[in-house]
């Protein structure tokens, strides 16, 4: 209750545009990924969706969405989003820890910025989980903090060796890549983006 708590806070004492991780376009690592893939159809679940930025350009683009977060005031606001672009997405309250969802019905799922965000206690839970929810042939995307963003503010930090170990088994890493994190900060965060299949 706490973290659902924390986030609704966030939400309803911010301007989303402020945010950190606000960022109105398509995650640009994602976008690449989809266009390399030839990805043009398909159920995509945006998990941890904010303000709603990545499920209204994943909608744009011919995606049947879905878009959750723990957050209330974040779906209000994201949902209020969709209806300015004239998208049809599928909003719903959801912790990806305690999910409602069902198993084997997304062919995409993007988490951009929920794994990081997660006490280490909790990632096993959250990987099982995605895996249950991800079609048997779909692919995951994540994008999270790498270990090159110096300091200790923000979410927790990651290496390529940590992210083999939570996923291995589960998923088959298909790629790892160093990035940034694009949004409303001036100086972008570095992270990794990943992309995994289910583990056949």
């Amino acid at each position: 209750m706490a973290r659902r708590d924390d986030w609704d806070y966030t939400y309803s004492s911010s301007d989303v545009e402020q945010l950190p991780w606000y960022y109105p376009k398509l995650d640009g690592d994602l976008g690449k990924e989809i266009r390399a893939m030839g990805l043009k159809r398909g159920k995509f679940l945006d998990i941890g969706t904010g303000p709603g930025t990545q499920a209204v350009n994943l909608a744009q683009m011919g995606f049947k969405v879905t878009a959750t977060d723990i957050s209330m005031m974040a779906v209000d606001k994201a949902r209020k989003r969709a209806k300015k672009y004239h998208v049809k997405i599928k909003f719903l309250v959801d912790d990806i820890l305690e999910t409602k969802l069902k198993s084997n019905q997304f062919d995409f799922i993007l988490d951009r910025g929920v794994f990081h965000t997660l006490e280490a206690d909790e990632r096993a839970k959250y990987v099982r989980n995605v895996r249950r929810i991800l079609k048997r042939d779909g692919i995951y995307f994540m994008k999270c903090f790498s270990t090159k963003t110096p300091g200790h503010w923000g979410p927790y930090r990651f290496t390529k060796k940590q992210i083999n170990e939570y996923f291995g088994g589960k998923f088959d890493i298909v790629s790892i890549r160093d990035s940034i994190f694009s949004g409303s900060l001036a100086r972008k965060p570095k992270t990794l983006f990943c992309v995994m299949k289910p583990a056949s």
